[in-house]
């Protein structure tokens, strides 16, 4: 992004909002959410910098110029407008000073310095009121109508909820700085101390753009270095504003219909980001596109009312499939079998996300059953090359687009068709053989200790037809070479310990109870305890073993390493592939 499209600087509050500006929360942005917590917390950190005299910072504000000091609030309008509201509970304060003739002249200048100054000023030429702050469409009334004026009991019955919040958060502050200046002498001249601290000591990293196409390279690229910025607004108020069109007669119907499409597509996708669910879809269906260029993509692409309602209705419609690879956990999928549930589960576990698109054109395209092997397919793909091969991908993401394009395009029918399409990434038996038997597992890691729990279940369901829940807490991963071992494992050389400890060939299921009591003791106390357990692959352990001296050595790790390795070909196996 060119230089000339932005600038940045760290501004306080007091010189950011001090001069002839108006700052307006575009139209159709999200509406004013802040609660208790982040009101507490916001509180807290003023009266910090009340009582240290220090400055506090905001974090990032951005802003769309749109006119002579006239800025849109890109991201940052909670705090912004929580701020205001500060500032407006402590001219309510000012006013009942006045009312009750307590220093009423001085008050009275006062209240109106700190008026003209942070809230609003009177144009010159048309003489009429201008608040430096407009709300977005669903808050912007109870604000100007009720709080700006300092009414002295603010209406409660027949508001939406975010009305009823920035009525909320007026009274908190209001509380708060009631309770703070109780015990000073001069309570007008400490209301204005109060206000003049705030607007000095808090301040912004303040970053403006020309439109909103920047807008929303900044927010990638600060998202990019840690910093997390929504751009969800951004894309709302892009696809809003396409239908919200005085001239036409329905136009007002429409944007209702249009968001309540889009809010409960936010409600089903709870925590996940409405942007990255729109990038996954749009590559499942259309053209490739990274994170950068998404707005641009949706901008010169949707243009129309139609192409808009035809997008979000889509978007709608695809978005169980999307569900089920990002959060497979909540079961409540209605077009979801227990068989895509638990393949999406192991995707999820292997750490793998580049193949959403690939689901979403799958889920559309192929049938229910075609689409359950295709789901299990990818799982045996990924578990062989990268959860045991750790092979690289290269650009994975052009892998899985080409493959959901070719299924989009009807070149892959079936599951079959989609494996073979995928075939440079299944590692052949004797590669993955190979490698099995070799593989190092540090099952201190939680997930990778579910994958070796998964593994070794598996492999018990291959011998026994028993099938364990990997997430059932009474089964463990059993480390025939402890974790922490004694003396008693003198067998093993202490620098092949951390190697062989994570070993596929030193670990099995156990029960959790038998593990607990084995712990770190001698293998010939373990193999008591391992006749209890009621797993197949314990009591072939035991009937397997060829032991000196009745150790369990490296040779005894490696062999039964290499017979699992052989139940592992074929358990994760695609045949005709």
């Amino acid at each position: 992004m060119s230089i000339t499209n932005f600038n940045t600087e760290n501004n306080s509050f007091s010189k950011l909002i001090s001069d002839r500006v108006v700052f307006k929360i575009p139209k159709f942005q999200r509406d004013y959410s802040w609660g208790n917590d982040e009101w507490s917390e916001l509180w807290e950190d003023i009266d910090t910098s009340l009582r240290e005299d220090e400055a506090h910072y905001m974090g990032y504000l951005v802003l769309q110029s749109v006119g002579k000091n006239t800025f849109n609030v890109i991201d940052g309008q909670q705090r912004i407008t929580t701020l205001s509201l500060i500032i407006l509970a402590a001219m309510k304060m000012l006013k009942r000073l006045i009312e009750d003739n307590i220093d009423s002249d001085d008050n009275k200048n006062r209240l109106d310095s700190i008026r003209t100054r942070f809230i609003g000023y009177q144009d010159s030429v048309t003489l009429i009121n201008k608040n430096k702050l407009v709300l977005n469409r669903h808050n912007d009334r109870y604000y100007k109508d009720y709080i700006v004026p300092l009414i002295d009991d603010l209406p409660k019955r027949g508001f939406n909820e975010s009305e009823h919040r920035l009525r909320k958060s007026f009274t908190f502050f209001y509380d708060k700085l009631d309770f703070h200046i109780k015990s000073k002498p001069n309570k007008g001249a400490e209301i204005a101390r109060f206000v003049e601290s705030i607007v000095d000591n808090l301040f912004f990293t303040v970053i403006t753009v020309t439109n909103e196409l920047n807008a929303y390279k900044v927010f990638e690229t600060l998202n990019a270095r840690g910093v997390k910025l929504s751009s969800t607004d951004l894309l709302k108020n892009y696809l809003f504003s396409i239908v919200d069109n005085p001239n036409i007669e329905d136009s007002s119907s429409e944007v209702e219909e249009l968001e309540e499409k889009w809010n409960r597509i936010l409600n089903r996708l709870g925590n996940n980001n409405i942007s990255d669910y729109l990038r996954v879809f749009w590559l499942s269906k259309y053209d490739f596109v990274r994170h950068m260029n998404l707005f641009k993509t949706i901008r010169n692409k949707i243009k129309s009312r139609e192409d808009t309602f035809k997008l979000i209705s889509d978007m709608d419609q695809n978005l169980d499939a999307y569900l089920l690879c990002v959060s497979p956990e909540q079961e409540l999928l209605s077009s979801s079998n227990k068989s895509e549930i638990d393949s999406s589960k192991l995707l999820k576990l292997f750490r793998i996300k580049q193949h959403y698109p690939l689901v979403m054109s799958a889920k559309r395209k192929l049938t229910e059953q075609e689409f359950q092997k295709t789901l299990s397919y990818l799982s045996i793909i990924v578990f062989r090359y990268t959860v045991i091969g750790n092979q690289p991908l290269g650009d994975p993401e052009k892998v899985y687009f080409t493959t959901a394009q070719n299924i989009e395009s009807g070149k892959l029918k079936n599951a079959l068709d989609v494996a073979r399409a995928l075939k440079d990434y299944y590692l052949s038996d004797k590669q993955f053989s190979s490698l099995f038997e070799n593989k190092v597992i540090i099952t201190r890691d939680s997930k990778n200790n579910k994958i070796a729990r998964y593994i070794y279940s598996e492999i018990e369901k291959e011998k026994s037809r028993i099938r364990s829940d990997i997430n059932d807490d009474s089964i463990t991963i059993e480390h025939i070479l402890p974790q922490n071992p004694n003396d008693t494992w003198s067998s093993i050389d202490a620098s092949d310990r951390e190697k062989y400890i994570y070993h596929v060939g030193n670990m099995m299921l156990l029960e959790k109870s038998l593990n607990k009591d084995a712990e770190n003791k001698s293998f010939n106390e373990k193999k008591v305890l391992y006749k209890q357990s009621k797993f197949q692959q314990v009591s072939e352990l035991l009937t397997s073993l060829d032991t000196i001296n009745d150790s369990w050595d490296v040779r005894n790790i490696e062999k039964r390493a290499h017979m699992l390795s052989k139940y592992a070909s074929q358990i994760w196996r695609i045949n005709s592939i």
